[in-house]
Parts: structure tokens; C-alpha cells; sequence
């Protein structure tokens, strides 16, 4: 399957920060052995690398951050995709609005996020990871 991964759960992965983390593993793994080919927007790239300068030395934020460029399909934002999120009817979260949109326009099977609610109005579907794990 097709999966964007949310930055919230990429950063659960990575820091270890709750219990999701677990579940994260099995689906990076199952992405790095190619069971799934992952996908990431750009913007959740620097969101991450930001994020973690309070988990992590920055040599092991890079080496982190490549990892996951290395790992993951990046989908990319450009001015339009901007324009279309701000214009969108619904528009609580730009970040998660990028990630709505950018997943569609790749035609993805499946967001993974820990915030459904959030993706309430997106035309992927968006599921936990413990709703994709038992898929």
C-alpha cells in the first residue's frame, strides 16, 4: 500500500515519545522492506528536524532526518498546493491541510496519523496505526 506518514507519528517513531511508537516501528520497517512504500511531505522533513533539537544531539537529528529522506517517498508542496489549502473550505490546520492534499494529488491508499480528528475532511483516508496494523 501507499501511505503518507504524519509527523506526528514519524516523531513518535523517533523519540520513543509514547506507546504508538511500537506500532510506528512495524510500519518503517515494513516501508524499509518494502512491504509499503512510504511517503512524507517536505514540510514534515524541517518540521521533524526542529522538533527533535529537544530529544537529540544534532548529530543524531541528521543522521535521523537522512534516514527518512533516505527511507521515504517526498511529496512536495509547491505555490499552488499552498493556494489550494488556504482556499479549502475547511481549513483548521495548514500543516495537516499540505498533508491532505499532497496525499491526494499522489493518489496514496492510506494517511497514518494519532490525530483523526484532524483529518476529518480528507479524501484519503486517515487511520491510526493500530487501525493499519490490522488491515
Amino acid at each position: 500500500m501507499n501511505i503518507l506518514l504524519d509527523t506526528n507519528v514519524i516523531l513518535d517513531y523517533l523519540t520513543k515519545r509514547n506507546v504508538n511508537y511500537i506500532n510506528m516501528e512495524k510500519i518503517v520497517n515494513s516501508c524499509v522492506n518494502k512491504q509499503n512504500q512510504g511517503f512524507i511531505t517536505s514540510h514534515s522533513i524541517t518540521d521533524f528536524y526542529y522538533i527533535t533539537r529537544k530529544y537529540m544531539p544534532d548529530n543524531d537529528r541528521k543522521e535521523w532526518t537522512k534516514f527518512i529522506v533516505n527511507t521515504f517517498t517526498i511529496l512536495t508542496e509547491d505555490k499552488e498546493t499552498f493556494l489550494k489549502c488556504l482556499n479549502a473550505e475547511y481549513l483548521d490546520d495548514l500543516e495537516d491541510q499540505l498533508q491532505m492534499e499532497c496525499s491526494a494529488a499522489a493518489d496514496l491508499d492510506y494517511i497514518i496519523t494519532r490525530n483523526l480528528k484532524d483529518f476529518q475532511n480528507s479524501k484519503v483516508p486517515a487511520v491510526s496505526s493500530e487501525e493499519f496494523l490490522e488491515m
